[in-house]
């Protein structure tokens, strides 16, 4: 059995590290937070060399955590 979580619900318990992201960074980031919460695919654009590849290494870097504190990361 799967037990589903929404991402309202990781959302509402993550610890957003922002170490390093300038503000309009941490303004995407959290943006896309939100829409996840409402659609399950979102699109960032910014211009060329804005850190979207930063801002999207500091969310996985986020979800990595919240799963390392939960023992929920599995690999096979």
């Amino acid at each position: 059995m799967c037990n589903v979580v929404s991402f309202r619900e990781i959302f509402d318990k993550l610890k957003p590290c922002n170490d390093g992201l300038r503000d309009y960074q941490i303004s995407a980031k959290n943006d896309i937070y939100e829409a996840w919460c409402e659609v399950d695919s979102v699109m960032l654009q910014m211009p060329t060399g804005t850190g979207k590849t930063h801002v999207f290494t500091s969310i996985v870097n986020d979800l990595l955590e919240y799963y390392r504190q939960r023992n929920h990361l599995w690999s096979h």
